[in-house]
Order: structure tokens, then C-alpha cells, then sequence
């Protein structure tokens, strides 16, 4: 009698996972290479990802539904509002494209214009700009990164 083997499937371990992602986030706030960061969570199967201002903490959803958590490192900003908010956030944009303030000041400046989080759904091609009381703020499109402004 012919006895089968159990069939082996390999699965990325959480922390393994953690790890991975983590490399993927801070390569893209180190050389701001959004099209290969993009490509990158595609191939890694994420549906979307929320982004904390405030904590430096990102949720990643799968297409699977599985999530996976990481933990911020940085220190904790505290989100305001500002009159000026959609200059604030444009500015602070085009000032990261050109490297003149780090991914840290960019942070700063979001909170300092309200946004409490963003979610970014990968297959959407778009990012949503929230408040702290769930508020949208606006929509900006992940491919060419211009922004769209709700009425």
C-alpha cells in the first residue's frame, strides 16, 4: 500500500510579514519611489492600508481580510485644525516630492492640518484624508498624485 504525503503549503509567518512591510514603508519614506512602492504591496496581495498619523501606526488589510499591524516607532504628533488646511497639505506634498522636508515634517504638517489618518485602497488608485472625527478632508489619486477636493 502507496501511502501519500501530506501535502506541505508555506505560509509567510506575522512577524515575517511584519518585517516585510516594514521594509517596504521605510524604503518608500527614504527614496520616495511610489511606483515601486505600489507594485510592491500589489505583489504582497494588499487590499488597502491605514495610515495613523498621530502614532506613526499602519494597519495593512489583505485581499485575504488577514491584517497585520505595524507599530510606529516615532514619537506621537498631536493633530490640530487649520483654516488653511488644503494649502497646507498641497504644500507639504510638493515640499516631500522635492526633498526639501523629511517624510517626519510631512507628518507634522498633515497633523497640523487636521488629518488624523489616511486609508489608501491600492486597487482604487486613491487615498482618503480624514479627521479625528472621521471626517472626509479630501480624495487624492495614488497614480499621478493630484489631488481631488470634496465640495
Amino acid at each position: 500500500m502507496q501511502t501519500t504525503r501530506p501535502r506541505i503549503t508555506w505560509k509567510v509567518l506575522p512577524m515575517a510579514q511584519v518585517a516585510i512591510f516594514k521594509e517596504i514603508f521605510d524604503q518608500v519614506r527614504k527614496d520616495l519611489d511610489c511606483e515601486l512602492f505600489y507594485s510592491e504591496l500589489k505583489r504582497h496581495n494588499v487590499s488597502h492600508y491605514i495610515y495613523y498619523l498621530a502614532t506613526d501606526n499602519i494597519h495593512i488589510v489583505l485581499e485575504n481580510d488577514n491584517t497585520v499591524l505595524i507599530k510606529g516607532l516615532k514619537k506621537v504628533v498631536n493633530v490640530k485644525f487649520s483654516r488653511n488646511t488644503h494649502h497646507l497639505i498641497e504644500t507639504s506634498y510638493d515640499r516631500l516630492k522635492s526633498r526639501e522636508i523629511t517624510f517626519q515634517q510631512y507628518r507634522e504638517n498633515l497633523a497640523k492640518a487636521g488629518v488624523f489618518r489616511w486609508v489608501t485602497n491600492i486597487h482604487e488608485h486613491k487615498r482618503y484624508y480624514y479627521t479625528f472625527d472621521n471626517s472626509l478632508l479630501f480624495t487624492e489619486s495614488i497614480q499621478n498624485t493630484t489631488q481631488i477636493f470634496p465640495r
